[in-house]
């Protein structure tokens, strides 16, 4: 039985603004909600079309599979206490650890307790490398290599934009790491990858659901596991050439400092595996999920035509010289708007998840150890109490009132608390720096916006790749 906190009836959204802009397709909620059986079947195709329409006026919901209660989390105040206030006692899920240790191994993205802490103390000076007015030069080189890129592109052919934001974004976070470009094949190995490993890993561990101990039989991840190998043996390969360069070459990178770590008890340094893990997670993290964001803003834009038009305006207003500045970007709030607003139509992570290790009380329910807490973006950037016109694509939203209410309450794209996505503000510059040059050189024309939905795996991504045409400015 599905018990529901929701919201009353007589309470109502203020709306600044009735009238009606896009409304991007997302797959149609279930009237009611599904049986286990029906919803799980479903959820191995697309997690999001499972959800019913109940959800998004939840505040809290309870469901019981097997021997465990599932919460599903969209109280910002009881968000902020899984994921802040009473961290300690809501680790990460093992079925996050299930779905992600053949990628990352026991990087600091899944691991938990003390090993999370000793990471996190001998990586945080790593992050010093990709603070955004030392990354920032590196940032533009790469971004005016991916223009001249598409420039390059007849502007009558059809492009899949996925595979040129994925090379993009990895570029940027592979200077950072590697202070070497990011070659074609390399991204296209990691780019096919990482689709592989989204497409064969299951998505809900049915075992995991319903409580079932670690020792009991599970679904084979064989091919997962060859798909997270590949992209592994990739970054393996390029930490060891490091390794063995005896070229007596000086780095100042992520890489080198994740070499120089040291723990300040035992002294030790990172193995090779464990670097691997750490790289990974950098890596992935830091393309992947900005990746993924652009190519929704791209579809996006390309069906608001007067967005577009004024982006190009600010554009064409701020960056007048050959590069923009660093203190620039902050100048173009409507382009950073917009990868906003993307961000919380299309959250990358769409579901977040933990497990209680201690009993705890959250609305009045009695939550037990072993409970799994589902806190969902997806659900609560697009909740009826918590956002006005929830579903439509209103960049200027940020400008109002309400809409700077609902972005401190309840927008969580980054995660929250001490595991919030440390690269947060570097996706934001990022993400604007390559709208705005898109903007600055082309116009986007997509040629199959009926074929696009959203489905979520292990991130949210199109069904299929929006195919353009980038036509070159005048």
């Amino acid at each position: 039985m599905f018990v529901n906190d929701i919201v009353p009836p007589d309470i109502e959204p203020t709306n600044d603004k009735k009238m009606t802009a896009l409304r991007p397709p997302v797959p149609t909620p279930p009237k009611n909600i599904m049986s286990f059986i029906s919803a799980f079947k479903s959820a191995q195709r697309d997690l999001l079309s499972v959800l019913p329409e109940v959800v998004y006026k939840t505040y809290m919901g309870k469901h019981r599979l097997g021997l465990r209660h599932v919460y599903i989390v969209n109280d910002p105040e009881m968000v902020r206490h899984v994921l802040a206030d009473n961290v300690d006692n809501y680790p990460k899920s093992q079925q996050m650890y299930r779905a992600l240790t053949a990628l990352v191994g026991d990087g600091i993205f899944i691991s938990n307790g003390a090993t999370w802490k000793r990471q996190r103390k001998m990586i945080d000076p790593a992050f010093v490398n990709v603070r955004l007015r030392r990354a920032f030069p590196s940032m533009m080189q790469t971004v005016e290599d991916f223009i001249d890129r598409l420039k390059a592109i007849d502007p009558q052919s059809e492009m899949k934009i996925d595979e040129e934001m994925a090379h993009v974004t990895a570029d940027i976070i592979f200077r950072a790491i590697f202070s070497d470009k990011l070659t074609k094949e390399v991204s296209n190995a990691v780019f096919k990858a990482f689709a592989d490993y989204q497409a064969t890993l299951p998505q809900l561990d049915f075992m995991e659901m319903i409580g079932m101990p670690d020792w009991f039989p599970r679904r084979s991840m064989h091919k997962t596991n060859l798909a997270g190998q590949k992209i592994r043996g990739v970054i393996r390969s390029l930490i060891e050439a490091r390794l063995n360069d005896q070229s007596g070459r000086q780095y100042d990178d992520i890489l080198q400092v994740l070499v120089d770590a040291r723990d300040e008890e035992t002294g030790a340094g990172f193995e090779l595996e464990e670097l691997v893990d750490h790289v990974g997670v950098l890596f992935l993290a830091g393309h992947e999920t900005s990746a993924s964001t652009l190519t929704w803003a791209a579809y996006l834009i390309a069906q608001a035509p007067d967005i577009a038009d004024r982006l190009t305006e600010e554009v064409d207003r701020v960056w007048t010289e050959p590069q923009l500045a660093y203190a620039q970007v902050p100048e173009m709030k409507l382009t950073r708007n917009v990868f906003r607003e993307t961000l919380r139509l299309y959250p990358p992570v769409s579901f977040i998840t933990r497990e209680a290790i201690a009993k705890d009380e959250m609305r009045g329910y009695a939550v037990k150890p072993g409970s799994m807490m589902v806190i969902s973006p997806w659900i609560i950037h697009r909740h009826e109490i918590y956002w006005e016109r929830p579903g439509e694509f209103d960049p200027d939203r940020y400008a109002t009132p309400s809409g700077e209410a609902s972005y401190r309450k309840s927008y969580v794209p980054f995660g929250m608390g001490a595991r919030v996505c440390s690269g947060a503000s570097f996706a934001m510059t990022e993400g604007t720096l390559i709208l705005a040059a898109l903007m600055r050189n082309f116009r986007l024309e997509l040629l199959n916006p009926e074929e696009i939905l959203p489905v979520c795996r292990l991130t949210t991504r199109p069904s299929v790749s929006p195919r353009f045409r980038i036509l070159p400015r005048n």
